[in-house]
This record gives C-alpha cells, structure tokens and sequence, in this order.
C-alpha cells in the first residue's frame, strides 16, 4: 500500500518535473530581478557591476520565457531546444557572476565587525561616511544584496536542472532517428 503511494507520487512528480523546475525558476528569477533592480538602484550607477546585473536580468527572465515554453514546440522544431541549451548556459553564467559580484558584500554583511571599515570622503565640503567592504566595495544595502544573491544561486541551481530536462527532452524527441532509423541505414541491426 505504501509503495504504490509512493510509485504514484514518484510517476506524478516525473510526469510534471518540468513544469515544477519552471515554477522555481520563474520564482527564483522573479527575486532575482527584484534584488538586482534595488542594488542598481541604490548603487545610482549603472556602470560596469550595473550593466552585468542588467544584462543577467534580460538573459535570465528571456531564458525563463523560453524555457516555459519547452513543452509546447512542435516535435519536427526539436533544434529549438539546441539554443533552449545554449541560453540556458549563458544565463547560468552571467546569474554566477551575479552571484559572485555579490558574495562579498553579502559575507561583509552578515558580520557584526563589518562597520569597522569606514571611509570618510570629503564631497563638495561635507564629510560623508561610505562602508567599505573587506574587499573594498562600498556597501550600500545588505537587504538588496541579500535578494539577489538568494535568487540568483536558486535560480543558478534550477538552470542547471533544466539542462538536464531539456537534454532528456531532447533525447527523448530525437531518440528514433539517433536509435533507430540510423542504425538500419549502417546496416547494423539486432
């Protein structure tokens, strides 16, 4: 009794295992864009970490876009997924180096000594005090920090799921021609 429970919910999560990696992704990407519109923001620049946090949000929310709609492309259209693959790969690398740019200001964040660092700059006669991180960037929210780096490492991880989805997908949509149909064409038969 317990094992067909178990066999039915194992059968139902594989039937839909797609659709549950595109709900996470979207979500993930979802903060991810939230924390990295706040640290832009915040910073009021959008200078190099600006335009790479940018760049991340168009690639990741594009490839989420297209990822949703794996399941609804033809079967004859399965070279599609060959570039669902490719901006897969990039939006896992650009989202990494989101992730990387705000690891340090995160780890800074989370210490208690971390306002130990401080500059004071003089701008336009007036001191202003600006928190330097242990690395030297300058500290201007934790919380925004904080939301991209959890989004962007689930949503890291979730793109790496989808890879293998899509890959099985694939797969599975070119088996026959690859297993099959081939293997008569060569003469190699069982």
């Amino acid at each position: 009794m317990a094992s067909e429970c178990i066999e039915r919910i194992i059968a139902f999560s594989r039937k839909f295992l797609s659709l549950f990696i595109a709900i996470i992704l979207a979500i993930a990407v979802a903060i991810y864009v939230v924390g990295s519109s706040v640290v832009i923001s915040k910073d009021k620049s959008f200078g190099n970490i600006g335009f790479s946090h940018f760049l991340g949000i168009l690639l990741t929310a594009t490839t989420t876009l297209t990822y949703i709609t794996l399941h609804f492309l033809p079967r004859k259209a399965y070279r599609l997924l060959y570039a669902i693959t490719l901006l897969l790969l990039f939006s896992i690398l650009f989202c990494a180096h989101s992730l990387g740019l705000t690891a340090p200001t995160v780890t800074d964040c989370g210490k208690d000594e971390f306002m130990q660092i401080i500059a004071n700059l003089t701008e336009t006669q007036r001191n202003v005090s600006i928190e330097v991180g242990s690395l030297g960037q300058e500290i201007n929210t934790c919380s925004g920090n904080d939301v991209l780096f959890a989004g962007s490492l689930i949503a890291v991880i979730m793109m790496v799921a989808a890879i293998f989805d899509v890959q099985m997908v694939l797969l599975h949509r070119v088996r026959s021609k690859t297993y099959g149909e081939r293997f008569v064409e060569m003469g190699i038969t069982n």
